[in-house]
């Protein structure tokens, strides 16, 4: 908690090397951070807590383009943790 009993929001701290930070907006990086979280695997939830997203609808519009490899790969390792069926026997 801050001074006041109020509660202090994080503040985002970005390393840039070897780069001008002019050449970047604060826009573009919040949707970068949002499509890298869920290529993490993080849920709407976790990536709208740190982007500071206020509904869900944004997290998922913003993160829409998660990469389908990475998206694909982990569906797959979901699906062989449970037993995946074998073709034909239900």
């Amino acid at each position: 908690m801050g001074e006041g009993g109020k509660v202090r929001q994080p503040q985002a701290r970005v390393i840039f090397v070897g780069k001008s930070t002019s050449s970047y907006a604060i826009h573009g990086l919040r949707k970068n951070a949002a499509v890298e979280l869920a290529n993490a695997g993080c849920s709407p939830m976790e990536i709208a807590a740190i982007t500071g997203h206020k509904t869900l609808g944004m997290v998922q519009h913003y993160s829409k383009r998660r990469d389908q490899r990475v998206a694909a790969r982990s569906a797959m390792d979901k699906w062989e943790r449970i037993g995946k069926p074998r073709n034909g026997t239900g």
